[in-house]
């Protein structure tokens, strides 16, 4: 009976003590789910590697984010070399991402590409069409059917 009448005489202020908590709530609520959203993930091509090793972090002293640079192919044929020599390891695999675009006539076609990776470095993936190639080498020419 007296939180019944302690609230009809101060609704008022029971209703911005309400609004506060809301508030507080939402705020503790959002900023947990940007928290556990901002957890850095290994992609998914990477789901069944033990260990993987990355190219040293890019300068970025003048303030601009750049990616990391990769290795060059003598350095990285030296890494899986020598990762290849350590005991317990089943395959030390180079993962070198290109850019690759359709063109046709000589003329890009409208989608704009992507970044691709080599076949030996798919891991468990699955392929939506075709197959891998069967020879290593440049991919063969692409002729449309329409």
């Amino acid at each position: 009976m007296l939180s019944l009448a302690t609230i009809r005489r101060r609704w008022v202020s029971f209703t911005g003590t309400f609004t506060a908590l809301c508030l507080g709530v939402t705020i503790l609520c959002m900023t947990a789910l940007v928290l556990t959203s901002a957890r850095a993930e290994a992609p998914e091509r990477y789901a069944g590697t033990q260990v993987l090793v990355q190219s040293p972090g890019a300068d970025q002293s003048d303030g601009n984010f750049t990616e990391n640079l990769p290795w060059s192919p003598e350095r990285t044929d030296e890494l899986v070399d020598k990762l290849d020599a350590v005991p317990g390891v089943a395959a030390a695999v180079p993962d070198r991402s290109f850019y690759a675009q359709a063109v046709v006539g000589g003329r890009p076609v409208d989608d704009p590409g992507g970044e691709l990776r080599p076949w030996s470095a798919a891991g468990p993936s699955t392929t939506r069409a075709g197959s891998c190639a069967a020879t290593p080498g440049p991919v063969p020419r692409w002729h449309p059917t329409s």
